[in-house]
Formats: C-alpha cells, structure tokens, sequence
C-alpha cells in the first residue's frame, strides 16, 4: 500500500492528472522568479580580525543556524528550515552552502518560483546544485534549462533508489513538455528500471510517450501494467482512470482484443 500511496502522490505533485487522454497540461503560470536575500543592511562593518569577539560570534551563529536547518530539513520542517537558512546568511551574506540549503528548503517546500533565485546563484562548481536548480526550472516552465541542470546532475552519484531516478524520470518529463516524445520514452523506462517506487508512474509517463508518437502497440502494453499494477481500492486514482482512457483511444485507432474491459469501467 505504501508502494502506491508514492506512486500517487508523485502523479499528482507532478500535475500531470490526465483524465481523458490528453496531452498532459502545463503547470500554472505564476508570479516572476523571486529571490529570499537576507542580507544586513546599514552602515559597512569595520575589518574583522581572528580574535575579534564579533567575527567569532557572527561566526558561531551561522554554524548553528546552518546545523539547525540540516536538522530541520531532515524532519521535513521545510518553513522552519527557510528560516534559519534566512538566518545564516545575515551572518554570511551571498554564502554559498547557506544560499543552496535555502534554496533546497524552498524547492522541498514547494516554492519554486522563489527557490530558483537562491539555486540560480550558486556556482555550478557545488555539485549538489544542479539537482535542485532542474526541478524548480521545470516547475517555472524553463523545460530547457532545467535539461541542461539535469544533464549536469547525472555526473553526481546519487544513493541508489528514488533520488537517483529522478534524473531521467525529470528529464522525461521536461521532454513531454516539449513535445520530444521520442526522447522521453526511453528516460521513463530508464526511471522506472533504477526505482521501484517510481516504477509505475515511470512506466505511465512512457505509454504517453508512446502513445503521442504513435506508436500504440507499446503504448497499450505499458498502460496495461500501469492498470495491473493497481492494488485493490485504488482503481479510481487519476493515473488509473487516465490509463484506462488512453487504452480506449488505442481501442478506437487499433482494435485488438481488450482485455480490461475499460468501456464498462470509465
């Protein structure tokens, strides 16, 4: 069950809820890319010395908002995280870890649009950024940017698992949404083989793929596991009900013998 309840969720955070065979929508349009600078303002601070006792509190206070907001991260305290990574930065403005860790918080939080700014300012130099950096571009709608991140962030050797799927399963999507179908179904079946958790979505993602070139007999096959899949009480979820639509259209264009019955279950 708890297979399922992922593979759900990822279907639905990705806005992809195709419910009658249609190409998959764009994601809203929202307001311009905003960045969360906390920088001190005021008079210039006079030169620091080691054994200035303000340099070595300034010091000692973005150690412990840095750590705090690690720590927030972990537990998934993504507003509170912002907000000692906002924190640090009063002590280090335009510090590279602090700016990706509050970009990162903001990505995980949902808030793209502000997420892209901090992530757009770190040096491509810090590996972990290009992660990040490509999923807050596709959900802005910068699709070839967010490639060009991607591509960066295949170079970084992720744990294997979900995160490590996410890099082809984002690729697929940045190629569905620019229509390269061709290049998305081979991402997707790529996610799907690195994820078990992804396995299902993946394998969704890459019958629209499929289905969009043409190419039914894969398309059909694939929507047919996606539909095999399901555990029982969950036949109605968006991705299953879209499946099922897809596999009516392939019915109408390629007749063959339809196994699922799906004209009774729509």
């Amino acid at each position: 069950m708890r297979k399922l309840i992922m593979q759900v969720l990822v279907f639905v955070l990705m806005g992809w809820g195709i419910s009658q065979a249609k190409e998959p929508p764009l994601p809203a349009n929202k307001t311009p890319s905003q960045t969360n600078e906390a920088s001190p303002q005021g008079k210039e601070s006079p030169a620091q010395t080691p054994e200035n006792p303000t340099q070595k509190e300034t010091s000692q206070g973005y150690d412990l908002a840095i750590a705090k907001g690690v720590h927030l991260l972990d537990e998934k305290r993504y507003e509170e995280a912002i907000g000692a990574f906002q924190e640090a930065l009063l002590s280090r403005s335009n510090d590279t870890v602090a700016t990706y860790y509050l970009g990162s918080a903001q990505r995980l939080a949902g808030q793209y649009q502000l997420a892209y700014g901090p992530l757009k300012q770190v040096d491509s130099s810090f590996q972990k950024v290009h992660f990040d950096l490509a999923v807050s571009a596709y959900h802005t709608e910068r699709y070839d940017e967010s490639i060009l991140a991607l591509t960066s962030a295949q170079s970084f050797e992720f744990e294997p698992g979900a995160r490590q799927a996410m890099v082809p399963y984002y690729l697929g999507l940045n190629y569905l949404q620019l229509k390269r179908f061709e290049d998305a179904a081979p991402q997707f079946l790529r996610a799907g083989s690195l994820s078990e958790e992804l396995a299902i979505s993946a394998r969704y993602y890459s019958g629209v793929a499929f289905y969009r070139q043409g190419i039914l007999e894969e398309a059909q096959e694939a929507f047919e596991e996606v539909i095999e899949g399901v555990i029982e009480g969950a036949e109605a979820s968006p991705m299953i009900q879209s499946a099922k639509a897809f596999l009516k259209e392939i019915e109408k264009k390629s007749p063959r013998i339809n196994k699922w019955n799906i004209t009774t279950s729509l």
